[in-house]
């Protein structure tokens, strides 16, 4: 179904292939500048004063639209993308945008068509002259922690509701809204031994600091999927009745990503309304990276190491589950385990009321009312930069986006249809 304020489909087209043709790789300080540039080009065409907010890593683009009116909204989007992995794998140049069955092919292409999507809403809104103020923050360091994010709270001034970035789709194609988003705290084990690489042969008497790390990470969470670090649970405030009523027959597509992902079964053969219900009020432990100081002989290695990320829920703060963890281990006895916090690390966030009826703004684009949920099945900053306002979020993920693999795409429509969704939020919000 079409709204009449209808976006440009070519300028916007074009708008995401000049963002997904630049490699704004997390971490790659100087490809990121040169994104964010671009990013500051596309928002001052549509009629936002901007400027660059430098910081430790990559910069963060500020615009503003001031109306003159009593309240803003505050929009959040990134442009950091993930590393594209080996070219190989990949159909087309992960960088030169391809258009393939009226699905925009390259890195970076969701987050990116959100990104310009929002700025498509934005020209039409402030053509409108629509009552509201805008600030609108765009970041590169999201696949990070957003360690430099806090730097712009001061920078941006205070906001009435905050627009998020990031979301997917049930099955029936209607989009995900998420009224409150989980947080983060991310760690790295370290554990040394030897100060040399050491022969396999004195493994009786060496100790090995795979073993140790195998174990450490084997004392956090259980074959069951508990997470056994003590007081963990002591901290999480339960879901309320109202909102586990909120995910009750919801089907985000199990079979779809199953099929997208080449899963036989999710954790616990869980689906359906139990799929969404565990990965909207689970906390989550992941291990995302194993490193070794291995050798081609058999050895035992000196170092080894874990990455490990903890999606928080409510009311669970990463502070307090960084000396949770540590007293854990330390009280089984891992004395030469290093933890390391690594950068980024924010609060779960739960929104106060919306003052608008997000579900119902969908039905002009879509037909039909859309699913409004408590919490976000990721972590995002939100607590960073407005937490103390409501907050929306909503994205154009879907299981065969490929977002971290190869020949990630969004259908050009979802684009569209973004931008008209971001039209009509906006305007029941400026009411």
């Amino acid at each position: 179904m079409n709204h009449p304020a209808s976006p440009q489909p070519d300028a916007l087209l074009n708008n995401l292939r000049l963002l997904c043709a630049q490699s704004s790789v997390s971490g790659q300080t100087r490809e990121l500048t040169e994104c964010a540039d671009s990013v500051v080009a596309i928002l001052r065409d549509v009629g936002l004063d901007c400027r660059i907010l430098p910081t430790a890593g990559a910069p963060i683009v500020i615009g503003r639209y001031d109306a003159g009116a009593e309240r803003t909204l505050l929009l959040y989007g990134r442009y950091d993308v993930p590393p594209a992995g080996l070219r190989r794998s990949w159909s087309i140049d992960p960088f030169r945008p391809t258009v393939r069955d009226n699905k925009v092919y390259a890195r970076g292409a969701v987050v990116k068509g959100e990104l310009v999507a929002r700025a498509a809403a934005l020209q039409t809104l402030i053509e409108q002259k629509v009552p509201l103020n805008i600030t609108f923050v765009v970041e590169g360091e999201s696949l990070i922690g957003s360690p430099n994010l806090g730097a712009a709270r001061e920078a941006i001034g205070a906001s009435n509701l905050s627009l998020w970035s990031g979301g997917g789709f049930d099955s029936a194609g209607l989009p995900l809204f998420y009224t409150g988003v989980k947080g983060l705290l991310q760690v790295e084990l370290q554990v040394a031994t030897a100060t040399t690489v050491v022969p396999a042969t004195y493994a009786a008497t060496v100790p090995n600091p795979i073993w140790t790390l195998v174990m450490a990470l084997s004392s956090i969470k259980s074959e069951f999927e508990e997470i056994l670090i003590e007081g963990f649970y002591d901290e999480i405030a339960p879901p309320s009745r109202q909102e586990l009523n909120t995910v009750q027959g919801l089907d985000v597509g199990d079979q779809e990503r199953r099929k997208a992902w080449g899963l036989q079964q999710f954790v616990a053969n869980v689906g359906g309304a139990m799929l969404t219900r565990t990965e909207t009020f689970s906390p989550t432990v992941n291990i995302s990276n194993l490193n070794v100081n291995s050798s081609t002989a058999p050895a035992i290695p000196q170092r080894a190491s874990a990455e490990i990320q903890f999606q928080l829920v409510p009311d669970l703060q990463p502070a307090r589950l960084f000396e949770l963890l540590q007293t854990h281990l330390q009280n089984r006895g891992f004395n030469d385990l290093h933890i390391k916090l690594l950068p980024g690390a924010y609060k779960p966030l739960l929104s106060a009321e919306l003052p608008i009826d997000a579900a119902q703004a969908a039905v002009p684009i879509f037909g039909k009312p859309a699913h409004v949920l408590p919490l976000t099945p990721f972590a995002a900053p939100a607590a960073l930069l407005a937490p103390d306002v409501p907050l929306l979020s909503c994205g154009l993920e879907r299981p065969s986006s490929s977002i971290l693999g190869a020949d990630e795409h969004v259908p050009f429509e979802d684009v569209m249809a973004h931008t008209r969704l971001m039209i009509e939020l906006i305007t029941r919000i400026a009411v």
